[in-house]
Order: structure tokens, then sequence, then C-alpha cells
């Protein structure tokens, strides 16, 4: 698993290359980024957790000092916790929506419910969910957008979903029936979006790997 992770970044890193002379150019001192992964439904305050509610005021704070801020997700935010678990991560999903997130990558667990209720989710979502590497067979098609483009005060950033593919063997399989996850997808969706958009100053890649520590540790 790590290992497709670096080949993935390294081929992201690579066709990103091409864009040195833009982004050299580019003014990104007024760019905030911030990025949350793992959340998995724990989006109430409560003690020790921060919620959703310092999510948006973080981005609340950056807002009011004039800052372009770029708000996205690494995934696994749908399942777990009994508030998103009951509600199939719909409230998940309403959270972030009220928070106003710009793009979330899927992850292993948004599988969890299967194909027809992550398709609801993806409805739901005022935001792109992305994955770039999940496949549908019969179509071969990918499941749902690969990559979108921000422009963000002067700067253009276009931001590639990825999942692991270690999802087959961490979900029920019935929930990924007639889905392939490839590993080559990312050098494909950055060249996608590099000859689509000229001017691409920015790329910014977020990757839903499996963690390989226990919760106890994370």
């Amino acid at each position: 698993m790590e290992d497709i992770m670096k080949k993935k970044m390294a081929a992201f890193l690579a066709v990103s290359m091409l864009l040195c002379g833009q982004a050299l150019a580019a003014d990104f001192s007024n760019l905030v980024i911030i990025h949350t992964n793992d959340t998995h439904g724990f989006d109430r305050r409560a003690e020790g957790i921060n919620g959703m509610a310092t999510v948006s005021a973080l981005r609340k704070h950056y807002l009011s000092q004039g800052k372009d801020v770029l708000l996205v997700d690494a995934g696994d935010a749908i399942q777990d916790n009994n508030l998103v678990n009951f509600s199939k991560g719909k409230s998940a999903i309403a959270f972030m929506n009220a928070v106003g997130y710009d793009a979330m990558a899927l992850g292993n667990h948004e599988f969890d419910y299967g194909q027809d209720v992550l398709a609801e989710r993806i409805r739901e979502a005022k935001f792109p969910m992305l994955s770039a590497n999940v496949i549908v067979e019969a179509t071969g098609r990918p499941l749902t957008k690969d990559s979108v483009i921000y422009k963000k005060g002067d700067v253009k950033i276009g931001i590639i979903g990825l999942t692991t593919p270690e999802t087959v063997v961490t979900t029920n399989p019935k929930n990924v029936y007639g889905l392939k996850f490839l590993d080559d997808k990312a050098t494909i969706a950055v060249t996608h979006l590099h000859e689509s958009a000229l001017n691409i100053q920015l790329m910014f890649l977020t990757v839903r790997c499996v963690n390989q520590f226990p919760r106890s540790q994370r």
C-alpha cells in the first residue's frame, strides 16, 4: 500500500513539475488551505473533540482577514460515530455543507453503506466528492468526478481525489462489487487537468490511505 501511494505521489509531482514556471510566478501569500481527514462523523463538539464548529470557525477567521480559503477533506467522514451510522452519513454531509467544504476525496469507509447510499451522499453534497481511480467496470467510467478546478483569489487550483485500492478488503465485498480500484489514475487525472485548464498554478492531491496504526495511536 505504501509503495502504491509513493508511486501516485511521484507521478503527481512529475506532472506538476510542468507547472513550475506558472507556480513560481504566482502569489500564494493570500491562500490558506485547511485540510481534514478521518472525522468519522465526530462532527459535534464534545470533550476531546473539536467538531465541525471548530473547522467552521477557523475558516471564517481566515475569511474575515480577507484570506482566500480552500477547505478540503481526505475522506472517511461518513461512518463510525453513532450519529452518522444512524443516518448512513447524511448528517456528516449536512455538517460539511454548512461549513463550506470545497472538495473531498472518497475514503474506504465512504463505501461501507453500499454504492446506492454513497450515490445519495454524493448528490446531497454541495461540494464534489472526488476519486480518480475508482472505475465502474460495466461502463469503464469513473464512479464520481476525478478532479475539480477552483480559482481562489488570483490562484487557479486543480484538486484531484484518490481512494486507497485497499478499499476492496476493508469494506464488505458487496459494497464494491463491479468497481475497479486502479493505481495509475493519478497521472491521467493530473494530465487531464493540465490539458483542459491552462494556467493552473497549484495542484492539490487529496489521498485517502488506510491508516496503518490502531485507533489508539491516531
